[in-house]
């Protein structure tokens, strides 16, 4: 059996030399636009969350930040998220969580 094809919305926020880009999954009743600027928000709030507990900086931490913000947003959908911290040699944190069988 074939898994089904998967869209996203990607969306990249740079925050004080991070980069963070997260995908959600795009349905066919979904606005783009809406879509995009809500995960924005996501990304912008979970830095700023992660700032604010002094972990901005770790990018594993941040990853694991909008991460939890992206499930909480958006609990039935796939997603993907990249956090780069200064330069891509520098290392990149991918978290993925694909469709999920029924």
């Amino acid at each position: 059996m074939k898994p089904p094809r998967e869209a996203y919305v990607r969306a990249t926020v740079e925050l004080a030399g991070v980069e963070v880009i997260t995908g959600v999954e795009l349905r066919p009743d979904d606005s783009f636009d809406e879509l995009l600027s809500l995960s924005k928000l996501v990304s912008l709030g979970a830095y700023e969350a992660a700032r604010a507990d002094g972990r901005s900086s770790n990018v594993t931490r941040l990853a694991c930040y909008v991460e939890n913000a992206l499930i909480a947003r958006f609990p039935d959908r796939a997603y993907f998220i990249e956090v780069c911290g200064g330069t891509e040699r520098d290392g990149w944190v991918q978290i993925f969580q694909p469709w999920e069988k029924s």
